[in-house]
């Protein structure tokens, strides 16, 4: 999977290197950061902005471009392992979803679940949650009527948010019993 720009590509370098499979850089780079990309010993390559433009798709590469591991997903099973879940139905746009998991790391959920799509863009949710989805397990997961049941017989409080609902500031949330 190829990802880019410039704040994934530290981001990754800083703390995650072992997903780095191979580096691009389509500009000059500061020696520094390529001092840290040399001791990780992959392959560096430099491409015109014609090719990096065609790897990034069109996006904004900003010069940096990093092939990395697969993503790998995690399983309903260990995301209940957590005591804050996030469940995503039906959420498709890549921007909401790296948004959403990036505040969602940043307010200690453990774990999130997208339920009732297929796949997602890994690449893009990794730009927009700012590199969040490499410290967040995910789980994908096709039947949210599953999820919630599943949920709820682990003992999870199970709160949901739609567009037509009630306005939060009128609900009581249920305090959990110790």
């Amino acid at each position: 999977m190829i990802v880019y720009g410039k704040q994934i590509f530290l981001y990754l370098l800083e703390n995650h290197p072992k997903f780095i499979e191979e580096v691009f850089f389509s500009k000059d780079i500061d020696k520094k950061i390529f001092s840290k990309v040399g001791r990780l010993n992959v392959p560096i390559k430099r491409l015109d902005n014609k090719k990096a433009q065609a790897m990034a798709k069109g996006g904004n590469h900003q010069g940096y471009l990093v092939k990395i591991s697969d993503f790998k997903y995690t399983t309903l099973k260990d995301i209940k392992d957590g005591h804050f879940v996030l469940v995503l139905a039906g959420l498709t746009d890549v921007g909401n979803i790296g948004a959403i998991i990036r505040s969602a790391y940043s307010l200690g959920v453990t774990g999130v679940v997208v339920s009732m799509v297929n796949q997602i863009n890994i690449s893009a949710v990794a730009r927009t949650s700012s590199g969040a989805v490499f410290d967040m397990p995910i789980a994908l997961v096709k039947d949210i009527g599953s999820v919630i049941n599943e949920l709820k017989q682990s003992s999870f409080e199970v709160y949901c948010a739609d567009m037509d609902g009630e306005d939060v500031r009128n609900t009581v949330l249920m305090k959990k019993k110790h």
